[in-house]
Order: C-alpha cells, then sequence, then structure tokens
C-alpha cells in the first residue's frame, strides 16, 4: 500500500498528523509512506516522522530535482497555497516503477475510519486516475470555467471536473500518457490566467481518463458529517479541509473533526525534533531516495 505526499516545511507537520490518522487502523497491507519534499524540511523534521511512525509503516524520503514554478494563481481563493502543489506532477516520476499503483493525498486530510487498503483492490477501468468529484467545482465550466476552456476542443465544458486532493494513480498509465509533460505544458500555456493551477491541469489532461470514486474517500463537505447535523463521521474515510479554512486553524468550527486533528497533533508534538549533530547522513539521502526506515 504506497501513499505519498508532497509538501514543503509549512505543511510536512499537518502531514504528519495525516500520517498518524491513517495510522490508527489496522491494515492486512504493508504501508509504505513516499515523502516528497521541497528543500526548506529540516533532517530533524524528517527523523522525527521516522520516529513517529516507528515499524508501524516504511517511510521513504524522495526528493525532486527542483520544485518547479508556473506562476501563482489568480483567484483569491487558492492564495493560501504555495508552489510546493507543482511537486505531485514529479510524483510518479520519482517513485521506483515497482510502485504500480499510489495514493497521493493533501495534507489537509484525515483518515476517519478503517477500509484504506481496500482502496488499492479498485479496479480503475483503464483509467489513469481514480478521483472524487469536486464538491465546488463541479463541472469544466464552474467557478469561472477552466482556464483556456474555449481553446481545448477535446474538453466538453459540461464534463465533470475531480478534486486532486486524493488521487489513486496507476503509475503505468501516468508515465505511458505522458501526463506531467501534457500538465506542464498545459501550465505554461495558461500560466496568465492560473486559477486552481495543477489541479486545473490535471483535469484539463485527464479529462475522460479518470474513474469516479464515491465522495467518502475525498469527503468534502464533511461539516455535514458532524453530530450537529446528526451526521456520521464514519460515512467517510477521508475528510478533507479543501480550501482557506483548515483543521488546525483557530477558527475551524468545533466538532469531531477538530477534535480529533487536535488529539492526533499531540501525539505528533510529543515526538521532540532532535537537531542533528552532524550533517546529513548517507542513509537519508541516497541518489534522489532516502529511506529512512524499513516499516514492516
Amino acid at each position: 500500500m504506497d501513499i505519498a505526499f508532497t509538501v514543503d516545511a509549512a505543511y510536512f507537520e499537518h502531514a504528519a498528523v495525516a500520517i498518524e490518522s491513517i495510522l490508527q487502523f489496522e491494515y492486512a497491507k504493508p504501508v509504505t509512506f513516499w515523502m516528497v519534499l521541497a528543500d526548506d524540511v529540516r533532517d530533524g523534521a524528517r527523523e522525527r516522522l521516522v520516529t513517529l511512525v516507528g515499524s508501524r509503516a516504511a517511510v521513504r524520503y524522495v526528493t525532486p530535482a527542483v520544485v518547479a514554478g508556473y506562476g501563482s494563481s489568480t483567484d483569491p481563493y487558492t492564495q493560501h497555497v504555495s508552489d510546493a502543489m507543482y511537486l505531485r506532477l514529479q510524483l510518479v516520476d520519482l517513485l521506483p516503477t515497482t510502485v504500480r499503483r499510489v495514493l497521493y493525498l493533501d495534507a489537509d486530510i484525515l483518515c476517519v475510519s478503517p477500509g484504506l487498503d481496500s482502496l488499492f483492490d479498485f479496479d480503475l477501468d483503464g483509467k489513469t486516475i481514480g478521483a472524487v468529484r469536486d464538491a465546488f467545482t463541479r463541472r469544466m465550466n464552474d467557478h469561472g470555467g477552466l482556464p483556456r476552456l474555449n481553446d481545448l476542443a477535446h474538453i466538453n465544458p459540461q464534463g465533470l471536473y475531480f478534486n486532486s486532493g486524493v488521487l489513486l494513480i496507476d503509475t503505468l498509465a501516468w508515465r505511458e500518457r505522458d501526463v506531467r509533460a501534457r500538465a506542464e505544458s498545459y501550465l505554461e500555456d495558461s500560466a496568465s490566467v492560473l486559477r486552481f493551477p495543477d489541479q486545473d491541469a490535471l483535469n484539463a489532461v485527464c479529462h475522460r481518463d479518470w474513474y469516479r470514486l464515491d465522495k467518502r474517500w475525498n469527503h468534502m463537505m464533511a461539516w455535514r458529517l458532524e453530530a450537529e447535523r446528526d451526521g456520521i463521521l464514519s460515512d467517510a474515510v477521508i475528510v478533507h479541509s479543501a480550501g482557506p479554512l483548515k483543521h488546525w486553524q483557530a477558527d475551524f468550527p468545533p466538532g469531531r473533526r477538530r477534535d480529533l486533528y487536535s488529539a492526533l497533533a499531540s501525539k505528533v508534538r510529543a515526538i521532540p525534533e532532535r537537531l542533528p549533530t552532524t550533517r546529513r547522513s548517507p542513509r537519508l539521502l541516497i541518489g534522489a531516495e532516502s529511506i529512512s526506515n524499513t516499516g514492516r
């Protein structure tokens, strides 16, 4: 069960909380976390995550060649997002070819019920990715429309639009269909009108090449699952605080999601960050791949 996060220093601890939320449940399959990091993440933070995970899973750090930037979004709703969002486009190229399926997760998710391993058994029907329809931008022409939509004759403006915060990726199909290069080309051509940059790019190149997953795998309206609305949090497997309001912010509404984040964050913060006394150990950086523990 290969799971990946792509983060910078600002989101690293939140990714650690997301990982702890996953590991609160038992899985029949061994778990490997692939961490693609911007270069501002300290060695001490990396070691801290390894200590937190312990023998429950493997942690592998993968260093991208460069954090590519294609410009900032023109949409005020996404001003909280950094250029680290573009790291996810590099993810598949950085993984060994033995990883045939990887689950990419944003750092602002929480796993709230068991069963995540069953997602890896899904038949994607020949599609490159499995994803959940975006709860707010539901079609290609919603929310102002996909940038350059009128120039993209292959896209139906009424076509469904997915959220890229949870992506089940067939890595062989991704490579064969050259998804990264096509997405980067779209971003270069759209630099002056970026909206939800990498997400728009993936929707543009994977139009009709994605398998629609049930919203319980990426529940973006999880306030409906709170007790005050007579909801059941376990109706979702993954809840996602998409948008500028996050689980860790003081003004995030009280409820089970905030309580869960706080409890998991306390476990993460209980692990001290030991500053390395020497330069980074070769064990922690081997070419482009750094293996931090052996896990299960």
